[in-house]
C-alpha cells in the first residue's frame, strides 16, 4: 500500500456536502473521521451512492463519540429508529431528501491515518476515502477499478470471504487467481469431513 501514491480530487456531490454539514460531522484528512469504502468509491466515479452504507472510521474514541452523538440527535429529530449497536459499530438509519440513508460509525479499531484504515480492508478496490470535501484513492484502487479486478491487499489480515467475492462479482469485478485458489481451499477444507452434495450450486 505504501508503494502506491494517494490521488486526490475535490468532492462535487452537493448532497453529501450538505448531509455532513447538517449532521455536524467535521472530517479531517489528517485526523479523521474518514468516510471510506464503497460510498467513497461511488463518489469518486460519480455513481449513485445513497443506497450504499456510509462507513465512518475514527482516529480515537473522542471523535467517535462526537460523531455518534451528533448522528443520534440528527436521526432522532428526523423520525429515525434507535441506532443498532454492536461491538464493532453503531449504525444509524434515517430519511434524508426522500432517501433512506445508513451511516455506520465503526469503532472496532481506531486508526492513525487513512493508510491505516485501508490496511484494515480486504480488497484494493475498497481503498477510497472522503474527508474535508476531498476524495482520496490509492493508485492501486484506481488501477484495479479501471481493470475491474478484485485483488487482495498485500499482507491483509482479513481472509477471503466468498460472500464479498460474490458481491463484487455482481459489480463486475473479476477475482484474481489468488482469491480463487483461496476459495477452493476453503471449500476443500469444509468438505474434508462431509460427502459432496450434487445439489450444491457450484458453477
Amino acid at each position: 500500500m505504501q508503494n502506491h501514491p494517494i490521488r486526490f480530487k475535490a468532492l462535487a456531490d452537493s448532497i453529501m456536502i450538505n448531509l455532513l454539514e447538517e449532521i455536524g460531522i467535521k472530517t479531517n484528512i489528517e485526523t479523521g473521521p474518514w468516510i471510506s469504502g464503497g460510498t467513497a468509491r461511488r463518489l469518486w466515479f460519480g455513481e449513485k451512492w445513497t443506497n450504499a452504507d456510509i462507513d465512518l472510521f475514527f482516529h480515537d474514541e473522542a471523535s467517535f463519540s462526537l460523531a455518534s452523538s451528533n448522528l443520534y440527535l440528527y436521526s432522532m429529530a428526523h423520525g429515525s429508529e434507535l441506532p443498532h449497536i454492536t461491538k464493532n459499530a453503531v449504525t444509524y438509519k434515517f430519511q434524508y431528501k426522500e432517501q433512506e440513508l445508513k451511516i455506520q460509525c465503526i469503532n472496532k479499531k481506531y486508526h492513525r491515518d487513512i493508510l491505516d484504515v485501508w490496511e484494515s480492508f480486504d480488497y484494493t478496490v475498497c481503498c477510497f476515502a472522503l474527508a474535508d470535501n476531498i476524495l482520496m484513492a490509492s493508485q492501486s484502487a484506481l488501477d484495479d477499478c479501471t481493470a475491474k479486478i478484485l485483488r487482495l491487499i498485500p499482507n491483509s489480515s482479513r481472509g477471503v470471504d466468498g460472500r464479498r467475492v460474490t458481491k463484487y462479482g455482481i459489480y463486475g469485478f473479476k477475482p484474481t487467481r489468488q482469491i480463487l485458489e483461496e476459495l477452493c481451499k476453503q471449500h476443500d477444507d469444509k468438505n474434508l469431513t462431509q460427502d459432496w452434495d450434487a445439489n450444491d450450486d457450484y458453477t
